[in-house]
């Protein structure tokens, strides 16, 4: 059964992956946030499930949806020269994102559904936004939430709405990594 919220086709949605905890947290935000759902599982058919349901706009994934043998890939060297703090491919935690978020990819394009899938770093969205963190932006944002891949998914969300909304830059890629147009000081 859909709930009142997924009638609300202006939805858009942010998923930060855990590998520590082999969790998955999806953020829903509906335009200006407005309403947000946060859903923290260990189960990829939960993550699936709520995409289907709710079918939102935008989807902005925290993790890289392609690799490289190289320590960055084009699209991020670009990224860093406009300010993006990344990590390497190279580091095996990084590589593993990949893994677990292309598990949710693959099924989501099983389905057909009419996702635009985006790719993001959550840390680079604050601070070109403005903000010292993603603490700081979701605080701006009026939430107060103390677990950090919640505020990462949050903050993934935000950045799928800025892009629906033709606020950010694309730096290439076949899901593109983008990041939202730098702005002034915020914090």
């Amino acid at each position: 059964m859909k709930s009142d919220l997924s009638k609300n086709k202006a939805c858009f949605s942010g998923l930060d992956v855990n590998i520590a905890s082999k969790r998955y947290y999806l953020s829903i935000c509906w335009k200006r946030m407005d309403k947000l759902l946060i859903i923290s599982t260990d189960n990829e058919s939960d993550v699936i499930n709520a995409l289907k349901i709710f079918q939102p706009k935008v989807l902005a994934v925290d993790a890289p949806l392609s690799l490289s043998k190289n320590p960055f890939r084009k699209q991020e060297l670009k990224a860093i020269r406009d300010g993006a703090k990344l990590l390497p491919l190279t580091i095996k935690h990084v590589r593993s994102l990949y893994y677990f978020a292309r598990k949710i990819i693959e099924a989501l394009k099983k389905l057909g559904l009419n996702i635009k899938i985006i790719e993001t770093h959550p840390t680079s969205v604050a601070i070109l936004l403005g903000h010292n963190n993603t603490n700081n932006l979701v605080r701006k944002n009026g939430l107060l939430l103390e677990n950090k891949h919640e505020k990462d998914s949050v903050t993934a969300c935000i950045l799928a709405n800025l892009f629906f909304e033709g606020k950010t830059k694309n730096y290439g890629g076949k899901y593109p990594f983008v990041l939202p147009i730098k702005q002034k000081d915020n914090t």
